[in-house]
């Protein structure tokens, strides 16, 4: 046999043999990454969907349910309202109304069950630049008095009102019950660059439906009290 015939041939095999098992290795890279990405999409997906869901259950049941024996049960309320009461000089000057941090529900000892997530916008203002509600997507602020900005302070403008619903460290929906107690954090004196020039009014809505579909408030008409700053309230 020719050595040097047999050198070449089998350095030939060997490369090719080189390249299929060195292709082999990236097409077992892209699929990894594919998996992990398809498996990231897939938990976001599954999270966003199980919050709508939630949140069309409440609005579906929205009257009182009827049981087998013609008795009516209480259906839980999920929403708060917050009405801005500023007036005077106040309201002409940028970003007008109560300025919210953030929306909690707790239970008697000040355990956070939920935040706040913004389902009706009734913002108002021509001149709010702080409309935008970045905030209030029912997860935890990141500082009691965070900078005053758009992503971290929601401006209601006066007599503007935004409507919440509470979801738990899951995204779970939390319906608002007795026993519990609504806290909300306003940019007020509490915060080093606050002021008391803002008030709000905190209410309890019993038609979830109307109020997160239909942007219909006439069953907010519990009112739980309010202020300026930090409030805290029962339902």
């Amino acid at each position: 046999m020719n050595f040097r015939y047999f050198r070449s041939s089998f350095l030939v095999g060997f490369t090719a043999l080189g390249l299929v098992v060195g292709c082999g290795d990236d097409v077992k890279k892209t699929s990894t990454n594919n998996s992990t990405n398809n498996a990231n999409n897939t938990t976001n997906n599954q999270t966003n969907n199980a919050t709508n869901n939630q949140t069309n259950s409440a609005t579906n049941n929205t009257t009182n349910n009827v049981t087998n024996n013609g008795t009516n049960t209480a259906v839980p309320n999920y929403v708060a309202l917050i009405t801005d009461r500023t007036s005077g000089d106040v309201c002409n000057g940028p970003d007008p109304g109560s300025d919210i941090i953030y929306v909690a529900l707790e239970d008697n000892t000040g355990k956070v069950l939920g935040y706040g997530n913004l389902k009706y916008n009734g913002i108002t203002g021509d001149s709010n630049e702080f409309d935008i509600g970045a905030n209030l997507d029912g997860t935890a602020p990141s500082e009691a008095c965070p900078e005053f900005s758009a992503d971290n302070v929601t401006s209601l403008g006066c007599g503007g009102s935004i409507g919440l619903m509470f979801l738990d460290a899951d995204a779970n929906l939390v319906a608002i019950e007795p026993g519990m107690q609504i806290r909300v954090s306003e940019f007020g004196e509490q915060c080093p660059t606050g002021s008391n020039d803002d008030e709000f009014e905190i209410f309890i809505c019993t038609d979830t439906n109307a109020v997160v579909n239909n942007n219909v408030l006439t069953s907010c008409a519990q009112s739980l009290g309010g202020g300026s700053g930090e409030i805290t309230v029962k339902p």
